[in-house]
Order: structure tokens, then C-alpha cells, then sequence
């Protein structure tokens, strides 16, 4: 084998490897999603019926969520968990307004 046979296999692996990896990854966020998915619409729902302002019922699910993904052995990264919250909120204020 010539060098840039060499170079050309070695790409290629890391290539793979690292598709795989990600594919493993979303695998993973996956079913945390599934789990978590139900508790955050019921937490909203929640929230919803305190009368609170938006950033404190945001913070109301935040917690509940963080506090049931614990007792189940989930970890969670609190951001991502934010960022789909706030996008159910965009999705459900879309559906209301049609």
C-alpha cells in the first residue's frame, strides 16, 4: 500500500466512527425525549394553572423536570431541556393563534 492509500483508509474509518457515534447519540436523546416528553406537557400545563409570569414558569419546569428525570436515573442538560420547552411554547402559541 502506497501513503495515500493509507490516508484515504484512515479517513474513512474516522469518518465512520464518527457518524456512528452520532448516530448512537441521538439515539440516546432519543429516548430521553420519549421519557421526558409527557412530563414537560404536563409540568407546562402545570405552570400554566399557577397564574406565574413566563420566566418563573419556566423555572417551575425546569425544576419539576430535572427533579423527575433524577428519580427516574436520567441525566439532563438543563438547556436543551429549556430550548425544547420554548419551542412547544412557539409551536402551541402558533396553533392557538390559527
Amino acid at each position: 500500500m502506497n501513503f495515500w492509500t493509507i490516508i484515504e483508509i484512515t479517513f474513512t474509518v474516522i469518518v465512520i466512527i464518527t457518524s456512528i457515534w452520532k448516530a448512537v447519540r441521538a439515539t440516546i436523546q432519543l429516548s430521553k425525549d420519549k421519557t421526558l416528553y409527557p412530563m414537560i406537557l404536563q409540568y407546562i400545563t402545570e405552570a400554566e394553572a399557577t397564574g406565574k409570569s413566563g420566566p418563573e414558569k419556566l423555572g417551575y419546569v425546569l425544576v419539576h423536570i430535572e427533579s423527575f428525570a433524577k428519580s427516574k436515573g436520567i441525566s439532563v442538560d438543563l438547556v436543551y431541556i429549556k430550548d425544547l420547552i420554548e419551542r412547544i411554547i412557539t409551536v402551541t402559541k402558533m396553533v392557538n393563534i390559527k
